[in-house]
């Protein structure tokens, strides 16, 4: 593989990466802030674009990492896969994305006996949680549009 076909095919993963992160951190944020609102807490939109903000920021170094690695891991596998078998890459790649984060929420539970976030605590933070990953694999999917038609 030639070194600039190499550094695109990393950047699109890079982008993809980011883009599920972002969304993972959309939901989380969106979760914790629902469940504080039906506490009775008043929850300004400044404080919602503060905690936005910092749960980017303050989950990165960890969770982003972790998803990182699971889509690098995810994402290579279903690429394989899609190319030794003439598979469909739409579905392939939005079905890995949701089951590396189901894996990754999985992994990180039985290690901490707790879960790592707060917001997979229960089924629909899970299920959003991995929506996240399957638009990671859907934009992983557009970014490389041309190289599988």
């Amino acid at each position: 593989m030639r070194p600039n076909i190499l550094l695109n095919t990393a950047l699109k993963f890079f982008a993809a990466s980011a883009v599920g992160y972002l969304v993972s951190c959309i939901f989380h944020t969106q979760i914790i802030l629902s469940e504080l609102s039906s506490l009775g807490i008043e929850i300004t939109l400044r404080d919602q674009v503060k905690t936005h903000i910092s749960d980017f920021v303050g989950l990165a170094p960890r969770y982003g990492t972790v998803l990182f690695l699971g889509f690098l891991l995810a994402f290579i596998t279903t690429t394989l896969l899609i190319k030794k078998f003439a598979m469909p890459p739409l579905p392939l790649l939005a079905l890995s994305g949701a089951v590396a984060v189901y894996v990754i929420l999985l992994i990180l539970q039985s290690l901490m006996d707790i879960a790592l976030l707060a917001s997979a605590r229960n089924t629909l933070g899970i299920v959003m949680h991995c929506m996240s990953g399957s638009i990671a694999g859907i934009s992983l999917y557009l970014f490389n549009k041309a190289s599988y038609l």
